[in-house]
């Protein structure tokens, strides 16, 4: 995973094309840390992703809850195939989705 700052926002760029059981325990701590830190605007870019699971949605959802009223999370570049599960456990309705990492920076500061 790639971490920048763009302005006061912090970009996660995941660069494994999986978020499953094996790669989400480490993914929510490391963004948690960040969260816990200070970065309450975070973009994870997922253009690089092909494949999320239950697992890898439940650590999204637990960063977006460290991160709370007083931040923003824009998720972006997310394939056919991961929208599908996103649509499926509804998680579509929960997370601001967009399409590139431009639109979420726009998004995340609106």
């Amino acid at each position: 995973m790639d971490i920048t700052r763009r302005d006061e926002v912090t970009v996660f760029h995941l660069r494994e094309p999986r978020l499953d059981a094996c790669a989400s325990g480490d993914f929510k701590d490391q963004l948690i840390e960040w969260v816990d830190e200070g970065n309450r605007r975070l973009v994870l870019d997922m253009s690089e992703v092909d494949f999320v699971d239950s697992s890898g949605l439940g650590a999204m959802v637990s960063v977006l809850k460290r991160v709370g009223l007083d931040g923003d999370m824009v998720i972006c570049g997310v394939c056919e195939p991961v929208m599908r599960m996103f649509r499926l456990a509804r998680m579509d309705k929960i997370f601001s989705l967009v399409t590139s990492q431009d639109d979420a920076l726009v998004a995340i500061k609106s």
